[in-house]
């Protein structure tokens, strides 16, 4: 697989702490759709909705 082109925008604008995702390999891309956390904790690094 090919991609041309890929962005992920979360609605904050720190980044890290953008809850959706992608994943490509060399068969498959996916869409993940976090969710978004109610909570400001953290696990490992990642918000709740990461995770």
């Amino acid at each position: 697989m090919h991609i041309i082109e890929q962005h992920c925008q979360g609605k904050r604008s720190d980044q890290s702490l953008n809850e959706d995702g992608l994943i490509i390999t060399d068969g498959f891309a996916a869409v993940v759709d976090g969710v978004t956390s109610k909570r400001v904790h953290h696990l490992a690094g990642l918000v709740l909705g990461r995770v």
